[in-house]
Parts: C-alpha cells; sequence; structure tokens
C-alpha cells in the first residue's frame, strides 16, 4: 500500500501548507487591492489603476469600526546592496500595523513606528533571505545598506515564514514606512497605494467589513450604480482554497489510479493479474 500512501500524503501535504499560510495571512484579513481597468477592450490587471490613495485608507480606518487595525502598502523591487554584496528583492512601503494584520513577528530590533512614517525616515526591516545574501552570519541591525541609490538603517529582523503554498519566498523582503517608500523609491510625484489591508474585529465580522469598505470607497470614488468597482475587495481564504481543493483533487484522482503492491507470496503475471508466486507464469493470457 505504499503507493496509496504516498498519494494520500501528497494531497495531505498540499491542504496543510496551504492552511498554514491561511494562518500567516491572518483569518480576519479583508484586502482592498488597486483594481484593474480596461483600456480599449484590454483589462490592464490588478494593480492598474491609481486611484486608491492615503486618504481612502484614512477613510477606511476611521469610517469602518469593524476593522481594527488597517495598514497602507506599496510595494515592488529594489536592489540592495552593503559593502561588495547586493541583492534583488520585493520591498513593502508598509505602516506599523502591518506587522500584527500580517502576522509577522521580530527576530531582531524593531519594527516601523509611526514616527517613521510620518518623519518618511529611511528605516528599513529586512527578511530572514535578505539578511544572510547581504550580511551572512553577521547581526544587521544598525547597519547601513543602499536600497537602490538611497542609503537605509537597518532597525530589524523578521522572523522566517518560509515558502508559499506557491513556492514563493516570503523571506525574501524588504519594508520601509510607505511614505519613505512613495517618495524616495517610488518618487515625488507617485502618490497612490497598492494595498490597503484590514483586519476585523472577528472572523464574522469579514464580511460586513467588507461589504462597508466597498460601499465607502465607491462613494468616494464616485462610481455610479452599476458601474464596475475601480479596486478589487479579496478574501485571502477565498484564494487559499484554491489549492486546498486542487490538493484533495489531485489526491482522490491518484487514488482512484493507485495499485497497491503485492502482499508477500504474490506475484505480478505478464497480463497484469496477481497470482500465487508458484503459479506457472509461462500460461497464455486469457483473452478480453
Amino acid at each position: 500500500m505504499g503507493t496509496l500512501i504516498w498519494v494520500v500524503g501528497v494531497g495531505g501535504a498540499g491542504k496543510a501548507r496551504a492552511e498554514a499560510e491561511l494562518h500567516d495571512l491572518g483569518d480576519n484579513l479583508a484586502w482592498i487591492e488597486a483594481g484593474s481597468r480596461n483600456v480599449n477592450g484590454v483589462r490592464t490587471g490588478t494593480h492598474g489603476t491609481s486611484t486608491l490613495t492615503p486618504e481612502d485608507a484614512e477613510a477606511v480606518r476611521r469610517e469602518i469600526p469593524l476593522l481594527e487595525s488597517v495598514a497602507e502598502n506599496v510595494d515592488g523591487t529594489v536592489q540592495i546592496a552593503a559593502g561588495n554584496r547586493n541583492w534583488s528583492t520585493r520591498y513593502r512601503g508598509v505602516s506599523p500595523e502591518y506587522l500584527g494584520i500580517e502576522r509577522w513577528r521580530m527576530a531582531e530590533g524593531a519594527f516601523l513606528s509611526d514616527d517613521h512614517v510620518q518623519q518618511m525616515a529611511n528605516v528599513a526591516v529586512v527578511g530572514e533571505t535578505v539578511r544572510a545574501r547581504i550580511f551572512g552570519p553577521s547581526d544587521p541591525v544598525g547597519r547601513l545598506i543602499r536600497v537602490n541609490d538611497v542609503v537605509f538603517q537597518v532597525i530589524g529582523v523578521l522572523a522566517p515564514k518560509g515558502q508559499t503554498g506557491s513556492g514563493q519566498d516570503q523571506d525574501d523582503t524588504i519594508m520601509m514606512p510607505w511614505t519613505t517608500a512613495q517618495t524616495k523609491i517610488r518618487g515625488r510625484n507617485i502618490e497612490y497605494l497598492d494595498d490597503v489591508l484590514g483586519s476585523a474585529v472577528s472572523m464574522d465580522a469579514v464580511n460586513p467589513a467588507i461589504d462597508a469598505a466597498t460601499s465607502l470607497l465607491r462613494q468616494r470614488h464616485h462610481i455610479g450604480p452599476g458601474a464596475e468597482d475601480g479596486f478589487n475587495i479579496r478574501r485571502p481564504d477565498e484564494v487559499i482554497k484554491a489549492p486546498i481543493q486542487a490538493s484533495a483533487t489531485l489526491a482522490q484522482r491518484m487514488e482512484g489510479m493507485a495499485v497497491p503492491a503485492p502482499r508477500p507470496g504474490t506475484a505480478r503475471s505478464a497480463c497484469g493479474f496477481r497470482s500465487p508466486a508458484s503459479q506457472d507464469r509461462s500460461a497464455a493470457c486469457p483473452s478480453r
């Protein structure tokens, strides 16, 4: 039965990983994402608009009490260097609430503060992969790095999260104040956000919070009845459920195809049937 056990194990492992990833994301997470737009009949995809603003985030924070925490987010790719080492990684410009909403923990140092955001400070928190690539085994807290052409001070290291269900290295990241990312990494004339992340007061409050956020943003963006939203609101559990279901389906299908290994004392004939080991294997196969 070794084949059968292996197949079920594959499905169970995929489900376990997806459920662990959902836990890391936060099961009460409401995720507002800059939406797509239609240009000459072609969809630009997510983050295809620049209409999600810091003012929207502040309105969500102020007017939707079902969300106990709200965080701004901008992201992209940067080149990091220190000494003779350099590395390309993803950056996230966030507010202090991001740490709790996304269930990150600190391994060393401190996370971003409200003062860092208000002052557009050149401070950064690095993931474990970035720490290893840039600093090796040494302590990076207090050290200086160049992010593109801007000098930052490392104030903390994130505890490792590992890979996502799709194989993405979550620890290959650097985080900084979202105001700093907007003005010093993206450019002074870029003021929009990529995402606004919120944590509902309970799991039961997630859908009502999503409905309230949708209504608020449609009002703020002057979207008329029947018109499509200029933003997306996602629930990560809906995204994570897809690989969970896929793993379960794969296990079921492969389980149906699995052929148990022969039991001791039996052998598989040339025709594919089990027979006692002593049976004459030269016998002709029956017609089908």
